[in-house]
């Protein structure tokens, strides 16, 4: 279910439905993005090998519960985030590539902050652009420690 939400979210259908309701819509879709994050662990993720289709949907997911987004800031924010994120990508693998070090990678991390900060102040507030760049190292911790617990065979389930 929410891989279907996050599909729809790229395609904005979901988001950008003029209907009488929006907010419902949004507000359903925040009920079970708070259901499965409340009610699930990382447990199932044991079940099927880990893939980057299921890895961006529980990003989502949490950058959604952490940003607590109205449906005009998510019509607006998801966009310029997807663009973002796929410059962020294509900046660290091609820093990957080129050796680059760690300072200079956390420059050009700063400078693609900067960049983007304009374009996400027009969806979102100051504090919530705080938020979302807290979240991120967040969500980028969770990811590391998880990978690290499974590569140890086993250990204590994150929460």
């Amino acid at each position: 279910m929410l891989v279907i939400i996050i599909k729809n979210h790229r395609q904005h259908s979901c988001f950008g439905n003029t209907s009488a309701k929006p907010a419902g819509i949004m507000k359903r879709i925040l009920f079970f993005v708070l259901l499965f994050s409340l009610t699930s662990s990382p447990m199932w993720l044991e079940a099927q090998p880990p893939n980057q289709e299921r890895v961006e949907a529980l990003k989502v997911a949490f950058i959604t519960k952490q940003l607590q987004l109205t449906p005009e800031e998510a019509q607006k924010f998801w966009p310029i985030y997807n663009g973002y994120d796929q410059n962020m990508r294509n900046m660290l693998k091609t820093s990957r590539q080129k050796g680059e070090s760690e300072i200079e990678v956390e420059e050009k991390i700063l400078e693609l902050h900067k960049k983007y900060k304009p374009e996400f102040l027009k969806a979102i507030s100051e504090d919530k652009f705080n938020k979302l760049l807290k979240a991120e190292r967040t969500w980028y911790e969770m990811l590391r420690k998880e990978m690290q617990r499974r590569r140890e065979g086993g250990g204590k389930q994150l929460e």
